[in-house]
């Protein structure tokens, strides 16, 4: 999910948003608090049309009856403000979050146990395999690196192979911070509310990541670091090879840029096929109907008198 509701991801969960009487075309681009509001306001809506203190004095079947609506009623608010929550957060995947529990509740299950599995494990080993190689062509281009820097002196033309050298070593630093400010946070949280669960702990520290400066700052980095140590080196390259009339070049920063851009290229085409392909498993899974949400049907002859009215 990104920051607004995508057509997609409302006919993911068509049924449960249905069961408030809520319309693609009043969902589909609302961010996080403007979804939350028609949740709300069409909870209010039906909840009076079913709600136990209404019916104290009618029969038992009645009661029982509206009792069950009111559940209902109460169950689909809450797991549909549980789905919304992901459009709080920026996120690039194409996973929907709501896909991943259920990727996750396929893998252990017993369908297909070899094709998922296969293509689980086919992933695993991309991902150590341009994790490897990001990793050597990182530890190789730093080296590179310091013995270039060593070699040279500081001038304006050379500058960018020591800006290139800072950027890359400023990448775990900040990483590391990062992960010391995480760790210090969440022992605080899981100290300080111990009766919340892992999901409830994981909900709260993103929400420190995303107020913090602290955080803000070091994300910041981590995302732009990469990109400009790369910009630089490269830039580097060219220009001390534009100086020479481009008769000669480092090869061996060359290469470790190449390798390094390789590896970032293949994580990235990797992540993109399994992703994909976790989409179609799922969506599979749901269409043979072996996902799909509770069909709840109780509210079908209630007027959706909240948005008929307008938001």
């Amino acid at each position: 999910m990104g920051k607004y509701l995508t057509k997609r991801e409302f006919e993911y969960k068509s049924s449960l948003f249905a069961a408030l009487g809520i319309k693609k075309e009043d969902a589909v681009g609302k961010n996080f608090a403007q979804l939350s509001k028609l949740i709300g306001k069409q909870y209010r809506t039906l909840s009076l049309e079913c709600h136990p203190d209404k019916f104290q004095n009618s029969s038992k079947e009645v009661k029982d009856e509206n009792d069950k609506k009111f559940q209902i009623l109460d169950d689909t608010k809450k797991r549909l403000n549980k789905y919304i929550l992901p459009l709080q957060k920026e996120r690039g995947s194409l996973i929907i979050s709501s896909e991943y529990e259920e990727f996750f509740s396929i893998l252990q299950s017993e369908r297909e146990f070899f094709r998922r599995d296969k293509m689980y494990l086919l992933y695993l080993l991309s991902f150590l395999f341009t994790s490897l190689l990001s990793l050597v062509s990182y530890c190789y281009l730093i080296s590179r690196l310091v013995i270039k820097c060593q070699s040279i002196s500081l001038n304006l033309s050379n500058a960018s192979f020591y800006g290139a050298l800072i950027c890359f070593i400023a990448i775990p630093i900040s990483f590391f911070a990062f992960t010391c400010f995480a760790a210090k946070d969440f022992s605080k949280i899981k100290s300080s509310e111990e009766c919340l669960d892992q999901e409830d702990l994981t909900n709260k520290l993103e929400d420190k990541f995303s107020k913090k400066m602290e955080y803000k700052t070091l994300i910041l980095l981590m995302k732009c670091l990469p990109t400009m140590a790369i910009i630089l080196t490269a830039a580097s390259l060219i220009t001390e090879s534009a100086l020479d009339n481009f008769k000669t070049v480092d090869t061996q920063l060359l290469i470790g840029v190449s390798l390094l851009i390789l590896s970032f290229g293949l994580q990235c085409l990797a992540n993109e096929i399994y992703e994909r392909k976790v989409v179609n498993l799922v969506k599979e899974e749901r269409a043979e109907g072996k996902l799909d949400d509770v069909n709840i049907n109780v509210f079908s002859n209630v007027p959706n008198q909240g948005l008929s009215q307008g938001n």
